[in-house]
């Protein structure tokens, strides 16, 4: 099954882009270059705020290797990872870096939704008997989906403290898959929205196999609604940027339903 699903990924990502510049943040950024660390081949960190780094890890899909985006949280006594890297190689890599390069304890892990993408590592994280945070509808569609599901579950919402960092897990609606939740990181005003949010420069809704587009706008209102002062949003794939990756999201939403009807 999971085989199958990632071959059919494949068709669809070769219609999107992989890559682009930034887009404009609502605020002014910094121009100077972001630091970065490659810790393999296929991952690599980048600083998108002190203490908050973008993993992007690669799996090769058939032969087109494709990126996929998660968070790291660092503080000066603990760390937490929004979704693991796509495979647990590419995981252990991560966890070893956090533990033994910057010497701190991982509270946890975050499934933002069920695709591998989002947990395709999480089996090294268990081994390590980290606690792994999710929808209980993504353990319920991770079961039946073959895959190993998160720990902790929560129904709708979810507050963690790391540090002195406060995070919202929060589910706004289904969009690109039926569980997809976004992460609030309160002090950074940075919004992982994961695969619910398309980058700005993609012209491609993407895979749609457990999409629900019908309503997928709706959850998008609901979303911006809860977290209205965003300075920086990272989708699932591709560059981070401001507003205008959830104004592309809608564009392409629509799209979609008009070519459907």
């Amino acid at each position: 099954m999971v085989r199958w699903r990632l071959q059919v990924w494949v068709v669809v990502l070769m219609w999107m882009s992989a890559a682009g510049a930034f887009t404009q943040v609502l605020v002014q950024e910094s121009a100077s270059q972001p630091a970065e660390t490659t810790l393999a081949e296929d991952l690599k960190l980048i600083e998108i705020r002190p203490g908050l780094w973008r993993h992007v890890s690669t799996f090769v899909l058939v032969s087109r290797p494709t990126p996929a985006n998660g968070l790291l949280l660092m503080t000066e006594t603990e760390a937490l990872l929004i979704d693991t890297p796509w495979t647990e190689e590419q995981t252990e890599h991560l966890l070893d870096w956090i533990e033994k390069d910057r010497g701190l304890a991982i509270a946890g892990v975050v499934a933002t939704h069920f695709h591998p993408d989002c947990m395709g590592g999480i089996g090294a994280v268990h081994r390590r008997g980290i606690p792994t945070y999710g929808l209980s509808l993504t353990a319920k569609l991770a079961r039946e989906d073959g895959s190993e599901p998160p720990k902790e579950l929560f129904p709708k919402s979810l507050e963690l403290k790391v540090g002195t960092e406060t995070l919202e897990l929060f589910y706004p609606g289904p969009g690109h898959s039926h569980d997809n939740i976004v992460v609030w990181i309160e002090d950074h005003k940075v919004l992982f929205g994961g695969c619910l949010v398309k980058n700005a420069t993609t012209n491609h809704i993407g895979y749609l196999g457990d999409a629900e587009v019908d309503r997928w706008a709706a959850s998008v209102a609901t979303m911006r609604a809860r977290f209205p002062e965003a300075r920086l949003i990272v989708p699932g794939h591709g560059q981070p940027g401001g507003w205008d990756l959830v104004d592309n999201t809608l564009a392409l939403v629509a799209q979609q339903l008009e070519e459907s009807h």
